[in-house]
């Protein structure tokens, strides 16, 4: 399986981080991880409701070089659009490649 050839985007690897706020409380930042290339798949579009109001979001498939370093928790920015990874796995089990299933908010 060599997928080297589409690896055509640029995707950031975003990670949580505490913040401070000086008044003893914390707020969520993102730090940047990592910047690597990728192949991006859309695979489904569907609707939530949040709130009172319906908001469109697309699911995407984002293979790339095997990190270790990369979990659920963290997010990914491709194309100015931020997609919240919802799992990962390794398609081919010899740690070559990393898929991961995310989902973003349609722009």
């Amino acid at each position: 399986m060599s997928m080297v050839g589409q690896l055509r985007e640029r995707v950031v690897i975003e990670k949580p981080t505490r913040v401070g706020d000086g008044t003893g409380g914390e707020s969520l930042s993102w730090a940047v991880l990592g910047t690597v290339w990728a192949e991006v798949r859309s695979r489904t579009g569907t609707e939530v409701t949040l709130g009172e109001r319906d908001e469109a979001r697309s699911r995407f498939t984002v293979t790339m070089r095997h990190r270790d370093d990369v979990s659920a928790d963290m997010r990914l920015v491709w194309r100015a659009q931020v997609l919240n990874i919802r799992s990962l796995r390794d398609p081919d089990g010899h740690r070559r490649w990393l898929a991961i299933d995310a989902e973003g908010g349609v722009a």
